[in-house]
């Protein structure tokens, strides 16, 4: 974890003299920082495998983060993201086609993920609609010490769809959102199994000042 660390640290070094820069040129405040915290409920796309019969099984996790937004104009905004996702979606591989004992490959136990949203709004007041779409890359978070025989993952970009509703507070604003994350790359790395893809369905809250 020690490089996601680095990543993230000069992610949002880079948002801090961006921040400063943009400051100096425009009196008009135009970027904020913020938290979030939701839930995933993940999908996975298998590519058959001749006289195998994967499951794939599929529990809600959890994801939390922080993210910057850059008010471009009233109605469009760009939102960089760093968030921590866990998920609780992996492939059962039976040992062969008579048998009912099965291995277990898990998809994305833990993952870094590195996102991008424009952000599209509706209105200037107290609630605020808004669609957003963006890439979305996804490092698996591997663990050092699991044993040689347990298959991680490999990267993968996504590209995420999404609503929101933002409620404007006299401190602070709030957006619940629900996002639609397609992932476009094979992230299998078992040899038993051909292909797998990682989709998933988001629910988050942002808070922001």
């Amino acid at each position: 974890m020690k490089f996601k660390g680095t990543i993230v640290l000069l992610f949002f070094m880079m948002t801090k003299v961006l921040c400063a820069q943009l400051e100096e040129q425009d009196p008009v405040k135009r970027i904020s920082f913020g938290l979030n915290v939701g839930m995933n409920f993940p999908s996975l796309i298998i590519e058959e495998v001749p006289n195998l019969s994967p499951i794939q099984k599929n529990n809600p996790g959890v994801r939390y983060g922080m993210f910057m937004d850059y008010k471009v104009s009233d109605h469009l905004h760009f939102s960089p993201k760093v968030e921590y996702s866990y998920n609780r979606s992996s492939v059962q591989i039976p040992f062969s086609t008579t048998s009912s004992n099965f291995s277990s490959y898990n998809i994305f136990p833990g993952s870094l993920e590195l996102m991008t949203h424009a952000i599209i709004n509706a209105g200037k007041g107290s609630l605020r609609p808004y669609i957003l779409i963006g890439p979305n890359y996804r490092i698996p978070d591997k663990d050092r010490n699991a044993p040689s025989s347990v298959f991680s993952n490999r990267n993968d970009l996504a590209i995420d769809l999404g609503i929101g509703l933002e409620k404007v507070f006299k401190h602070f604003k709030i957006a619940p959102e629900i996002r639609y994350s397609r992932g476009l790359y094979n992230v299998n790395q078992n040899p038993t199994l051909k292909s797998v893809k990682y989709n998933n369905i988001c629910v988050v809250f942002n808070f922001r000042v």
